[in-house]
């Protein structure tokens, strides 16, 4: 990747997602929950689905979240697609971008702002006034 200055893979994977989330223009993934941090972004996501998911069972809940709301992304089967997928991206942001805000409402509300941390500690403040005598 290091011939690419504009595409970071990141690593190692519990590195904090957050600035490099915030910078981004688009996300590629796969069924990785970062796909739905990236979303409260509303910007475009690419998703690739591995084609042996449906044989890795561990892998593959088709219940789950990660797949049941894959519409919210442009779904990429095989890496021929990729290069494609990531131009009309970048050239058309809007594409899924209904979707994206409806998952985004569902999962967010209206906390989208970047001001949890403070709401949060705002919230133990008023706690601990009502238990402290």
């Amino acid at each position: 990747m290091a011939q690419e200055p504009n595409v970071f893979l990141i690593d190692p994977p519990g590195q904090d997602l957050v600035p490099f989330l915030k910078a981004a223009d688009l996300m590629i993934s796969d069924c990785s929950s970062a796909a739905f941090q990236f979303l409260a972004l509303d910007r475009p996501l690419i998703l690739i689905n591995n084609p042996q998911r449906f044989t890795t069972p561990e892998c593959f809940d088709e219940q789950g979240i990660e797949w049941q709301w894959r519409d919210m992304a442009t779904q990429v089967n095989n890496i021929q697609q990729l290069h494609s997928a990531i131009q009309a991206a970048l050239d058309t942001p809007e594409t899924n971008g209904s979707v994206r805000r409806c998952y985004r409402e569902r999962l967010f509300g209206h906390y989208t702002d970047g001001n949890a941390v403070q709401r949060v500690a705002a919230h133990l403040r008023t706690l601990a006034a009502e238990i402290t005598p």
